[in-house]
């Protein structure tokens, strides 16, 4: 056994890490959330036999925070006098600020289920009163923490981290 861990060692080469990738990988971990609550609007939720997916998206942004701390340092020092709103300590404040929004709209579900939408929701045009269930502010909640039209969103922040740092994703 030492002579093979030997020979894996002297025969290991690091690998070129993909930057762009791995931060693309982030946009991709948050949109998985809109993709989970989607699913479960129109009762093709991935783990409903499981009744786990809570416990899924609750994850998944521990996972996407603890990455994104990897590129912290990196964007805080990209800082910009002339335009301090799109600097980086700013978009970091931006991306803590949705992490944050997303982990206390989690946390307003207790277990490892996903609220049940109601009878009568609507995936395409959802009541006001079906938004107020726990399901519907869950539902209408992520959509807006992901969606990158929106300024304010988490993911729109990390698009414009990526933008910043340079890590404009491989072309498709």
């Amino acid at each position: 056994m030492l002579t093979d861990a030997r020979t894996l060692e002297s025969q290991w080469s690091p690998a070129k890490v993909d930057l762009a990738g791995a931060f693309g990988g982030l946009v991709s971990l948050m949109n998985e959330q809109r993709e989970k609550v989607n699913k479960a609007s129109t009762n093709e939720e991935e783990s409903r036999y499981s009744q786990r997916t809570m416990t899924d998206i609750r994850d998944n942004l521990v996972g996407t925070r603890k990455i994104y701390e990897l590129f912290q340092p990196w964007l805080r020092q990209n800082t910009n006098s002339a335009d301090p709103a799109h600097d980086g300590p700013s978009i970091d404040g931006q991306i803590e600020a949705g992490f944050d929004r997303l982990r206390a709209l989690y946390d307003e579900t207790s277990g490892e289920a996903i609220p049940i939408p109601p009878d009568s929701w609507s995936a395409e045009m959802p009541s006001d009163a079906d938004l107020q269930t726990p399901f519907g502010r869950l539902y209408s909640g992520v959509r807006a923490a992901v969606d990158p039209e929106d300024a304010a969103s988490v993911v729109s922040s990390l698009l414009r981290a990526q933008a910043l740092l340079g890590l404009k994703p491989a072309a498709q």
